[in-house]
């Protein structure tokens, strides 16, 4: 299995931010990037992905608790949004 380089990842520290609002800015940017080596590392030409999925849908959960946190819930184009790739 080709296992999956998160050295790279820049915004991977998203828990680490000082406000609610930063933690929220840079999670939007780290679920990108997972959802990019997910892809990148996928069952494509015969390797598979070690990162858990379940990992990506516990950042997506905690995206929607940061949104209503920082009172985005309503007003989640505010903020960038990530495209979803489908599997």
């Amino acid at each position: 299995m080709a296992a999956v380089n998160t050295a790279g990842w820049v915004y991977g520290a998203w828990q680490e931010e000082a406000t609610a609002a930063l933690r929220l800015a840079m999670l939007v940017q780290h679920i990108t990037e997972v959802r990019n080596a997910v892809v990148e590392h996928g069952h494509g030409a015969g390797r598979l992905q070690r990162l858990d999925v379940r990992y990506l849908d516990s950042l997506a959960e905690q995206e929607q608790g940061l949104r209503l946190a920082v009172g985005y819930s309503g007003r989640a184009a505010a903020l960038p949004t990530v495209t979803r790739p489908q599997f």
